[in-house]
């Protein structure tokens, strides 16, 4: 009911209401989707950090850890056979040559010291004669 010195008001309240609503929901809406984007960045940069991480203990697995220069074959059979180390691997420099603006650096290197090396993608056959030899295919 209205009394005659009363406005009816009703209507404008009602819109002002329901426009009230609508921006609330926008802003709500807006405040998940950003907050949605914030989450997923942080996801993908964690997880760009785990794997990185993973990759390079992947790739530091199995690598030298220590180097010994100018070793005797005794020295060899004994860290062959120590049980706390994982590989052993043996290399040599035979010598290095110079052909026009090629340098060709020739080594021994056993299996394992290829592996240890991360030389495992070879195309082709390992020497099997003992005049055999590996030269990289950019040569």
């Amino acid at each position: 009911m209205t009394w005659p010195f009363e406005n009816n008001t009703s209507a404008i309240v009602k819109k002002i209401a329901d426009r009230s609503m609508k921006a609330d929901k926008r802003r709500n809406a807006f405040i998940i989707i950003t907050i949605t984007f914030a989450v997923s960045l942080m996801m993908v940069l964690a997880l760009y950090n785990l794997g990185t991480d993973r990759e390079n203990r992947l790739y530091l697995q199995g690598r030298y850890q220590s180097s010994f220069i100018n070793s005797t074959s005794t020295v060899f059979e004994k860290l062959k056979h120590n049980n706390q180390i994982e590989a052993v691997g043996k290399e040599a420099a035979m010598g290095t040559s110079r052909i026009n603006d090629y340098t060709l650096d020739v080594y021994y290197r056993d299996q394992n010291a290829l592996e240890l090396k991360g030389v495992t993608d070879l195309l082709g056959k390992m020497p099997e004669a003992e005049n055999e030899i590996i030269v990289e295919q950019s040569y």
